[in-house]
Order: C-alpha cells, then sequence, then structure tokens
C-alpha cells in the first residue's frame, strides 16, 4: 500500500531530525595537555540480579565515587554540542582510589560480594590527542539483608522508650543493609529521646552492631543429621546472607547527655534588629503569661507573642514543640528571620534550660507597583482580530495590622483592552476592581478553640468589588465577600469558607441579545445572580525516597442552607447547585529527569426552581480545559463542549469561552536536563494531554455536548508534544509545542485520530513555571 503523504512528509522530517543529531552531536576536547593521555569517558556498567531501574541508579551513584582526578567534566551546549574542559591526565593510580571509593559505596547499599574490575582502552586522534576511555565492571553480589533487631541501652529509661518505639523502626527484617539506614534510625531514636527530655542527646551517642556470625555451626552435635541440616542452611545463608542488628550507647563521657531537662525561663525579643549585641538593659520588660517580653517600640500584642510558643515554662523539653514554636512564628509572616537559642542550663533539682527567641520584623509597610500586558489573537463572539490588554496593580500590603501581625492587603487593578481595527473603537474592553483581605493568625470564633492544632490557624476575610464593560455587549458589575478559616496538620492542610456572597449583575446590550438567537449556549453563559454559600478545601503531600505525592479535593455549594431558611423575593436569583473538584499528582524524581502525573476532574450539579438558574452552573463557577497548563493543544477555553463539530450550526462560529459543568483530564510528562548556558539551565519535556469538558445534558439542543459513557471514546481529546524549558533559578520559563492528535471536532471521522495534522497545526503555549 503507498504511504500517505502526511506520513511521508513525517517520516522525512524524523529522519532529517535524527541525522541532524547524528552529524551534529559531539563532544570537543578543550585545552587538554598535547601529547599526554587524558581522560575522555567513563563507563560503569552494573551487573547482577538487579531490575533495570535500579541498575540504572546504582550506576549513577557509582559514578559520583570517581576520584575527582578522573571525572569528565563536560559543558553542554543544547544536549548536541558538548565541550570538555581541562580533562586530566590520565593516572593509572586513580583507578585503584576510585575502585576503592566505589566498593564502600556498595557496602554502605549492602553488596558485601562485590567484585570491580577495571581496564582503559586508548583512542589516539593525533599525535597530540590521546584520548582515555575507563570501563569498570561491576558484579554485585548476594545483598545482605537484615534478620533482626534488638535494642540494648544502658539507661533503663531510654531502652523502654526504645522498645516503645520499636514499631516506627526504619530497620525493618528482610530490608537491606544499609549503612544510611542505620544512620536514619539512629537520628530517629536520637529525635524520640530529646522528644522525652534528652535535650542534649544526639546520635553520636549510639551505634549498631552488626553480627553476621552463625553460633550454630560453632556447637555441633554428634547427630550427623544434625550437622547436615545445619551445613545445608548455613549454605543456604551464604546464598542470601542476613545480619543481626543491635543499637547500643556509647560509654558515657559527659553526664549532662542522659539528663532530662525541663524548660525555666522563656524570653521574647519581639523587635531585635540584626547583629543585635545589646544586653537586657536596653529593653523595656512586661512580664506576660509567665513568659518575658523584652520590648524596644511594643509593636507586638503580648497575648500574640506568647500564644505561639509550644515552649512553656515547668514543662519537659521537647524537641517537636521547640520546632513547632520555630514553624509558628515563621508561620505568622512578620518576620523575617526567627530563632531559638538556649540560654543557660542550671542543674537545680531538677536540669533546668532557659531559652532566648529572637524575632527580626520585616518592615510593616509596603507598596506594589505592576504593570501588565497580554495579547489574544483570534476571534471570539465579540470581536476578532488582534487584541491588546493593558493593565496596572497598585497595592498596599500590612504586615502587623492591630499589633497582631495580622496581615492585609488592599490592591486596585485597572486595565483595558485595545483592538487595531478600523472598524471599530479604540478600547472595546474597561475593567476596573479593587479589593481588600485580612489574614488573621488565630480562629475568630464565638468558642474557643482548645486543641493545640489550632495555634497556627488563620481567619481569612475577603471583600472585592469589579466592573467590567464591553463596548456593544454587556457591562458586569460584581461584588464579593468571604469568611474562611485555614490550618493544617502533619502533611495536611484545610481550609473551611461556611460564608461566601458573591453577586453579579449583568446589563445586556442588543449585540448580546443578537449573539443569543445564533449560539444558545451563550444564554447560559451570560447571566447575573446571586451565591450564597459555602466551601471547603483539602490537600496533602507526602514525600518517600525520590517520590512526591500530591493530593486536592474541593467541594462548594451555594443556596442549599440559605434557600432553605429564606424564601423571599430577595433571593429570587440565587443560585443552588453543588461542584466538586479531584486533583492527584504523582513525581518521580531522578538525577537528570522526573516523570510527573497527574489526574484531575470535577462535577457540578445545578438544581432549584428558577428555570434560568438551574440547568448549568453560573459561567464563573464552570470548568474549561485549554491554555499553558490543560490540554495545551488548544487555546485557553476553546476546547469542547463534548464533541462539538462542523456539522453543528453554532460550530462555525469560534467562541473563546467554551465552558462546562464536568471535566476529566490526565497529563504525563517527562522532563529532562538539556544542558546549560551561563548560569540558564535549559530542560526539556515531552508530554500527553488527554480531557474534554461537557454540560451535564444537551440543554434540550441536539448538539453532542452532555456526557455519555457510548459518546466517551469520541468525546476525548488527546494531545501531545514537546517543549523547552528555560529555568533562571528563580523562575522558569516554558514554551510548550503540542499538536492535536485526537480532536472530537472531527470525532465523526476516524474518532477524530490524526485529523489535518501538520507541521504547523501545532500551537505554542507559553507559561511560567511547570504546568502541574
Amino acid at each position: 500500500m503507498a504511504q500517505s503523504s502526511s506520513g511521508s512528509f513525517f517520516y522525512r522530517l524524523t529522519c532529517m531530525v535524527l541525522m541532524t543529531c547524528v552529524v551534529f552531536s559531539c563532544t570537543v576536547p578543550k585545552k587538554f595537555q598535547p601529547g599526554k593521555p587524558f581522560v575522555f569517558k567513563n563507563t560503569i556498567t552494573v551487573n547482577g540480579n538487579l531490575k533495570s531501574e535500579e541498575k540504572k541508579e546504582l550506576e549513577n551513584r557509582l559514578e559520583g565515587q570517581l576520584d575527582d582526578s578522573i571525572r569528565v567534566r563536560m559543558k553542554s551546549y543544547a544536549g548536541i554540542y558538548r565541550e570538555l574542559l581541562r580533562p586530566p591526565v590520565f593516572d593509572s593510580a586513580n583507578l585503584a582510589r576510585s575502585v576503592t571509593y566505589m566498593k564502600a559505596l556498595m557496602e554502605a547499599q549492602g553488596y558485601f560480594r562485590s567484585q570491580i574490575r577495571d581496564s582503559i582502552a586508548l583512542d589516539t586522534i593525533s599525535p597530540k590527542e590521546i584520548r582515555t576511555n575507563t570501563f569498570f565492571m561491576v558484579e554485585a553480589g548476594p545483598v545482605l539483608r537484615i534478620d533482626t533487631v534488638g535494642y540494648a541501652l544502658d539507661d533503663s529509661l531510654l531502652q523502654a522508650i526504645a522498645l516503645r518505639s520499636s514499631e516506627r523502626s526504619l530497620l525493618k527484617k528482610g530490608d537491606p543493609f544499609r549503612h544510611s539506614t542505620i544512620s536514619s534510625e539512629l537520628e530517629r531514636l536520637s529525635d524520640d529521646f530529646r522528644n522525652a527530655g534528652y535535650l542534649r542527646f544526639s546520635s553520636d551517642n549510639l551505634y549498631a552492631e552488626a553480627d553476621t556470625v552463625d553460633l550454630s555451626l560453632i556447637n555441633i552435635g554428634f547427630d550427623p543429621f544434625e550437622q547436615l541440616e545445619l551445613l545445608r542452611q548455613a549454605s543456604e545463608r551464604r546464598k542470601n546472607p542476613t545480619v543481626k542488628i543491635i543499637i547500643r550507647q556509647r560509654p558515657q563521657t559527659d553526664s549532662l547527655k542522659t539528663l532530662r531537662y525541663y524548660i525555666g525561663n522563656v524570653n521574647i525579643y519581639p523587635d531585635q534588629d540584626y547583629n543585635d549585641t545589646s544586653t537586657n538593659k536596653s529593653y523595656q520588660t512586661r512580664e506576660y503569661n509567665r513568659f518575658n517580653i523584652f520590648y524596644k517600640k511594643d509593636s507586638f500584642n503580648p497575648k500574640l507573642l506568647t500564644r505561639q510558643s509550644w515552649l512553656e515554662k515547668d514543662s519537659l523539653y521537647r524537641q517537636r514543640n521547640y520546632t513547632r514554636t520555630l514553624s509558628a512564628y515563621n508561620q505568622l509572616g512578620a518576620w523575617q528571620q526567627v530563632s531559638i537559642d538556649v540560654a543557660r542550663v542550671r542543674l537545680d533539682t531538677v536540669p533546668i534550660v532557659d531559652f532566648d527567641i529572637r524575632l527580626v520584623p520585616y518592615k510593616k509597610q509596603s507598596l506594589i507597583f505592576e504593570l501588565e500586558g497580554s495579547r489574544n489573537s483570534g476571534s471570539d463572539a465579540f470581536s476578532s482580530g488582534n487584541l491588546l490588554g493593558l493593565g496596572v496593580n497598585l497595592g498596599l500590603l500590612n504586615k502587623n495590622v492591630f499589633r497582631e501581625a495580622i496581615q492585609s492587603s488592599t490592591q486596585l487593578r485597572a486595565g483595558i483592552e485595545l483592538s487595531p481595527s478600523k472598524n471599530t473603537d479604540l478600547i472595546i474592553t474597561r475593567q476596573i476592581n479593587f479589593g481588600h483581605s485580612y489574614s488573621i493568625p488565630r480562629l475568630l470564633i464565638p468558642f474557643r478553640a482548645r486543641d493545640r492544632r489550632f495555634r497556627t490557624a488563620r481567619t481569612l476575610i475577603n471583600a472585592n468589588a469589579g466592573y467590567t464593560e464591553r463596548k456593544d455587549y454587556f457591562s458586569l458589575g460584581t461584588a464579593n465577600a468571604s469568611l474562611g478559616y485555614e490550618w493544617s496538620r502533619r502533611n495536611n492542610v484545610y481550609l473551611v469558607r461556611p460564608l461566601n456572597i458573591e453577586l453579579n449583575n449583568l446589563t445586556r446590550k442588543p449585540n448580546l441579545d443578537s449573539l443569543f438567537q445564533v449560539n444558545p449556549l451563550l444564554r447560559y453563559n451570560f447571566s447575573d445572580g446571586l451565591i450564597i454559600g459555602s466551601a471547603f478545601n483539602f490537600s496533602n503531600s507526602k514525600r518517600v525516597g525520590n517520590t512526591l505525592r500530591l493530593i486536592r479535593a474541593a467541594i462548594e455549594e451555594s443556596g442549599g442552607l440559605t434557600g432553605t431558611i429564606f424564601r423571599n423575593a430577595f433571593l429570587a436569583d440565587l443560585y443552588r447547585f453543588v461542584k466538586v473538584e479531584g486533583e492527584y499528582k504523582y513525581y518521580i524524581e531522578q538525577p537528570k529527569s522526573t516523570w510527573a502525573f497527574r489526574m484531575s476532574g470535577g462535577y457540578g450539579y445545578a438544581y432549584g426552581r428558577n428555570p434560568d438558574k438551574n440547568v448549568t452552573l453560573p459561567f464563573f463557577r464552570q470548568f474549561f480545559a485549554g491554555g499553558p497548563n490543560s490540554m495545551r493543544a488548544w487555546t485557553m477555553r476553546n476546547l469542547g463542549p463534548g464533541s462539538l463539530g462542523p456539522n453543528d450550526s453554532i460550530a462555525n462560529l469560534d467562541v473563546a469561552d467554551k465552558l462546562g459543568d464536568i471535566q476529566l483530564e490526565g497529563n504525563i510528562e517527562y522532563r529532562f536536563n538539556l544542558g546549560a548556558i551561563g548560569g540558564m539551565k535549559i530542560r526539556s519535556a515531552l508530554f500527553a494531554d488527554i480531557g474534554n469538558i461537557w454540560y451535564r445534558s444537551n440543554l434540550n439542543t441536539t448538539f453532542p455536548i452532555d456526557l455519555t459513557f457510548s459518546r466517551l471514546y469520541k468525546d476525548l481529546a488527546v494531545a501531545a508534544g514537546t517543549g523547552l524549558r528555560l529555568d533562571f533559578d528563580y523562575f522558569l520559563l516554558r514554551f510548550d509545542w503540542a499538536f492535536k492528535i485526537k480532536n472530537p471536532y472531527y470525532s465523526e471521522t476516524n474518532n477524530g485520530w490524526l485529523q489535518r495534522l501538520t507541521l504547523g497545526s501545532g500551537q505554542l503555549q507559553l507559561g511560567i513555571g511547570y504546568p502541574f
């Protein structure tokens, strides 16, 4: 069968790219010593009963064990052209040192019977350029695994604490015997001891004793069958060696390390300067709630200062309370530096330690001035051509309102959108927005929250008002006020908004009514109304080794409780809906690459007696797809809903805001390093996106815009592409180029696969930071 022109084009393009990479990808040595062999390349190969991922990880770690004198230092330009800068002269003695370091790493990872062979190969390019390639063949022996773990500490109380926490031990039966795991276990025990009052105890006071001797072979009896069985078991253990670990306490050299301390005086310095060496005589002093406060300007409420401290007088010292206190003051955002120092140790009836909490405040107020610019090309329901947006932001931040470390933010934003078309006015959109918010570092509730986990909780109060005018189409006035509470515990963050009020007043103009006749879906997307409801958000993060998992869930409702209690005419425009969202992210991080996965979805259900308010979610709550962070082959809000195609009467009208009540999306991205230019790191990625948005019903139309199981496969859109990321450390600039691999717009032809796909049909997306 003849190859299609499209397939032939992509085939030739792929071959050309591969040939270009082969021809131009090279490594050029620079500034080497002429006539002397220099190190050009090191190759490490690991063999053994390991998975491919384990071999790759071990090879990367072994490369880090090479002696500095044979390491290859490469400078890469976009991953194609590489320079080998000042390669060292080869010396065989450096190979032996490298093998020693590599064996030490293998033993630290539990491979105690490993063999490492080294060899070299000379490549004479010219009499002046003699390259040396080194090879290391690593035969990984059987892994030494943990058989049993015990504790034998001299101090009876320390022994009891260790036994009580043994279920949380990092040393598990059957796990590899690794030095890093043992070090982590000793540190874990030390943390437990410090949390029990042993302020000066450290992991250096402990050591792990490993025993691999099989005592049963020493006491062999006269029974020949028993001897044979013991020898068989010993042979089996040589194939699968095990070790017994006993945690012991080092001989005591400092008696203060095995004392349990209680907290004495806690002194707080809330307005200290950098490098302040003055004595307490230069401060004013106040005692509040058994704390000593040394201040200069009385800028902070004593109740606020003492509420953040978990270090309380006469209580047993616990390391976790020390850490919690540091975190609590840092989270307030009023101080740029927080430190807690041991001021004095007293050996009275019981050992006592005094602490100084030293706080360096931020500047109380600051101004913000920002200019914005944007360009929107294409057409939408209201205008066509290239539109230029200009905006300005003015803001005032206050980090210590009412001496309570309350943070307030006042912002004024104004913007316009310009059209260069001669057939329209220059300014086609005007927008202004004013907002004011407070972040209060405690719960403002009618009852007292006694649970200590709420010490770091915040109360969030927001109020916003805005006005948008789109010439000849509509004017929209908005007002919003909300009350929320935020707190965290371990890896979980909770946000509850028990009250959220939003009012939207839309004034239609004749051109908008004309559009409603052409596209009835716009009628649902442009309506005014009132929201009175509540919301709940939850997020969780967990890191294990080189993996990171993030979970987010949210639910919002409007009109449920309010609509039940109040039934007067004032609430006739009340929106009644429930909206649920969820997101899952998973990352696998490698030294030079990362796998990133995301799954997300949402569902909105509108209900009530008002026929204009119970069909869809309000347009400012609906889902959309497309843009730099979602379905990157489509521009923002330009995918869906469903399989709206060329045969549908409204499809030819390119409506910019395509919205829906349901969203499903999945993303996968392989991120990898290309090299660096100067101080800028160059990274790239290969990615794929799949998803779409839908309405809950077809809205009394014949268009395929609702979610049905029978059409799910047809409706799903698929994007794929690559990207270039410029990492400046403090921010990342991202350029993604994506293609519509499966376009539901053409779902009636081959289910939308590879329709009108050309090299120029890709979509360029510009973003700041990673998409997820």
